[in-house]
Order: structure tokens, then C-alpha cells, then sequence
């Protein structure tokens, strides 16, 4: 596909040219673009009605749908507004299979469509579950007029996860820095089309856009003021990126034999014939790379086994729970949990004692300046990311309070189960626990 870039060194002079003689219209017609896939109900509810809520009245909307196969058309003709257009696409475009990579690219075939449809001199863009603020048009068309800038956007507000809200806007129009829906830009741009190959450089469509923008020199301009805003989509917990990836992982999970035997940040010791998950894959060799601090990719009651050697004292105590909650919520009934760490109880032991440094780690030799206890006891709890240290009387608590029974301390190296003999490799794992679902 021919994105426009080979044009760019000649046809952007010559659209700033013509723009420059071209008398100004007191209120130009403004384009709102919005591409959309089966999403009827929100954009029916939710995305056209803060186009029409505009306090700028010349617009209009051009909705593509990507083969839409749902009711969109029929709830576009309901609202009754002759300024708001619906094309749908005879067939879906092409994307790549994985949901990460989908996602970043998902609607370049109808945003392209709906970008020779339009009519305005000035173009907008909205997510067909985003909303637009009701002076969404006024202020980012005020503020283009008095910048001269060529391409404008404000802040947007976009929802992570039911208490998680970010506020999206700065320069340089670098990745993560733009809200697609905050965008206001001149319309002889639009023959800079959007890339769905854009993910083979992984970044999203948009993004890239923005980038190519910047290189054939566009200028653009940042209203630091809220625009538009992301709220979740009904019942749904995570938006954007963050569900992308979680889908993405959760199909390269279905991939392995259930019930799973997960090694839950397993670091560089993965163990053969296990799901090992880790979210640094430079100093690992996970199966799949994900922060399991955002939950488990996995179903209710698919893991058979779970192990982690020296994951828990680094999060947060309230993080810690959550953990062990997902943990009981992956374990299939009467499925087993194992969990090594270092130990409190250890380490006021040798504190306390007139041996206080005979102790594995204290051999390191990065650790060889440690000269007294109170040094130690620091380093023990304020380095290597440690946030919570756990003893045995504290760690079966949290066990209790995520639901599991049968909890119960068992030596270095040693289980009942044969899968979880042999399993530490860390010295100082002198608190390890087994529990059950």
C-alpha cells in the first residue's frame, strides 16, 4: 500500500502553499473520523453523542465500519442526524494474527476508507468507545488558528483499570506521548495514510503516523488541557495495551498441556516441561513474558502446581496477596503451591547471635564491605528491590487470607510431591512453604 511518504517532499509545499491563499471560512467544516468494528451499543451510547454534544456545530462525523457484521448501521440511523455518515467495508482488513500486534494496527483499512470520504478542512479522530469533551472541537481548532502548528492535540484521559486513570499528552509526538482521540490536524495531511505494517516495528499505527509526520516536518503543537477521555468498556477491567498483551499471552498460554505446572518468575532457571512466566527476558528464558504482579494468563483452576523461589519479598504487601489470590484462583481443587524465600525468622536468628555473619549471601563478594549487624539488617530489607519480609508465622497468614488450607513448612529441597523435589537453588531460601487449594 502506498502510505504517502514517497509524495511528501512535493506535496506538502505545494498543500501549505495553496493553504496560505486560500481565504479563511469563519467556521470550517470539521471531519470527525471514526472507524469502528462491531461496537454498536458504546458508539451509539457513548462516542457519537459527545460528537453531537459539540459546542462547535460544523462538523461531521464519517464512521467506516471494518465489515461490521452487528446492528451499527441500524443505531447510527436511530440517532437521526444527517451529519453523521456510515460506510461499511465489504470485507475486514488484514491483521496479524497475535492480539498484541492486531491491536496496534486493528482499523487502519477503515480509518484509510473514512480519509477519502471526508469532507472537512480540518480532521479529528475518535476511538469508537472514546467520548470527546463537549469543547473537544472549539479549543483544539482555537488553539490550531493560534499557533499556525499544522497538527494539534490536547491531553487525554484514558482509564487503565477501574481506579486507574492516565492522563495522555506532551511533545515531542513520540509513542505513548498522543491520545489517538486528541487530535485535530489539517486536512491535506490525510494523504499520509495509515501503515498496518506498522507493527513490524512495534509500534502501534497511530504512533507511527505521528512519526512519519514529524520526520516529513509537520509541525505540531501540545494543549495541555483534557479533550477526550477512555473510559473501560463495560465489564471490562483493563483498556488498551495493557488487555492487548494480556490477550496476547493468554493465546500463547493455550499453547502448553493443562493442567499447568507454573514457574511463577522463574528467573534463569527454567524448569523443563513447566510454563515458566518471568517479566525481565534479559536475565531469563521464560515461555512467556509477563508482570505477574497484573495477574495470572491463565484460567480458573488450570494450574496443577505452582512454584516460585524469591518472588514474593519483592512486592508489596497488599501486592503479595493478590498474588497468592490469583495463585488459589489458577489452582485446580486440591492443586499444590510452593513458595521459597528468605526468612525473618533466619535472620534475627543470626542477628541476635554472636555469629552474625555466617550466612550464604554475606559470602558474596558483593557483599564483602558489610562490617555490622545494623549494616546487614538494612541491606537485608532495603536492597535487591525487597519490599516485604516474610516469617513463617506471617507468610502462612497471607496464605490464610488468600484461601489456601493445609499449610505447612518443609525443608530445602524436599516435598511429598516428586515435580517439586529439588527445585531451590538459592542457600538462603530458608522459608519455604507448601500449601493447598
Amino acid at each position: 500500500m502506498d502510505t504517502g511518504d514517497r509524495s511528501a517532499a512535493w506535496r506538502l509545499p505545494l498543500s501549505r502553499a495553496l493553504w496560505s491563499v486560500t481565504p479563511r471560512e469563519p467556521e470550517p467544516l470539521v471531519s470527525v473520523v471514526i472507524p469502528t468494528w462491531n461496537r454498536a451499543e458504546l458508539l451509539a451510547t457513548r462516542t457519537l453523542p459527545s460528537v453531537i454534544r459539540q459546542t462547535y456545530p460544523r462538523w461531521e462525523a464519517v464512521v467506516v465500519g471494518d465489515a461490521c457484521t452487528d446492528d451499527t448501521a441500524a443505531r447510527i440511523a436511530a440517532l437521526n442526524d444527517p451529519r453523521i455518515r456510515f460506510h461499511n467495508l465489504p470485507q475486514r482488513g488484514v491483521y496479524p494474527d497475535d492480539p498484541l500486534l492486531r491491536w496496534m494496527v486493528a482499523g487502519c483499512a477503515p480509518i484509510n476508507r473514512a480519509l477519502s470520504l471526508v469532507r472537512g478542512k480540518w480532521l479529528a479522530y475518535l476511538d469508537d468507545d472514546d467520548e470527546f469533551t463537549e469543547d473537544h472541537i472549539e479549543v483544539l481548532l482555537a488553539f490550531a488558528r493560534e499557533t499556525g502548528a499544522e497538527f494539534v492535540f490536547g491531553t487525554g484521559e484514558f482509564q487503565r483499570a477501574p481506579n486507574e486513570w492516565m492522563r495522555i499528552g506532551k511533545l515531542p509526538p513520540a509513542p505513548g506521548n498522543i491520545m489517538h482521540s486528541a487530535v485535530l490536524y489539517r486536512d491535506y495531511l490525510k494523504f499520509l495514510k495509515y501503515d498496518a505494517e506498522a507493527w513490524k516495528e512495534s509500534v502501534g499505527a497511530d504512533a507511527h503516523l505521528w512519526g512519519r509526520m514529524q520526520r516529513h516536518g509537520v509541525r505540531f503543537a501540545h494543549l495541555d488541557r483534557v479533550v477526550c477521555k477512555a473510559p473501560l468498556r463495560p465489564g471490562e477491567t483493563l483498556a488498551g495495551q495493557l488487555a492487548a498483551e494480556r490477550r496476547a499471552v493468554e493465546e500463547r498460554v493455550r499453547a502448553f498441556p493443562r493442567p499447568y505446572k507454573l514457574n511463577a518468575g522463574c528467573g534463569r532457571v527454567p524448569f523443563e516441561g513447566w510454563l515458566n512466566v518471568d517479566a525481565n527476558p534479559e536475565i531469563s528464558k521464560p515461555d512467556v513474558v509477563w508482570d505477574l504482579a497484573r495477574g495470572f494468563p491463565v484460567p480458573d483452576g488450570s494450574c496443577e502446581l505452582i512454584y516460585s523461589e524469591h518472588l514474593l519479598e519483592h512486592l508489596k504487601v497488599e501486592d503479595g496477596v493478590a498474588l497468592l489470590r490469583e495463585c488459589h484462583r489458577a489452582l485446580q481443587p486440591g492443586g499444590r503451591l510452593r513458595f521459597a524465600m528468605p526468612s525473618l525468622d533466619a535472620l534475627l536468628e543470626k542477628c541476635c547471635s554472636g555469629n552474625w555473619r555466617d550466612q550464604d549471601w554475606l559470602t558474596w563478594p558483593d557483599h564483602q564491605f558489610i562490617q555490622t549487624r545494623a549494616e546487614m539488617v538494612n541491606i537485608f530489607f532495603r536492597w535487591w528491590g525487597h519490599q516485604w519480609i516474610y516469617d513463617s508465622e506471617e507468610f502462612h497468614r497471607r496464605l490464610a487470607e488468600a484461601g489456601f488450607t493445609k499449610v505447612r513448612d518443609v525443608p530445602w529441597g524436599q516435598s511429598e510431591i516428586a515435580e517439586f523435589r529439588n527445585r531451590e537453588t538459592r542457600k538462603d531460601s530458608l522459608l519455604i512453604c507448601e500449601a493447598e487449594k
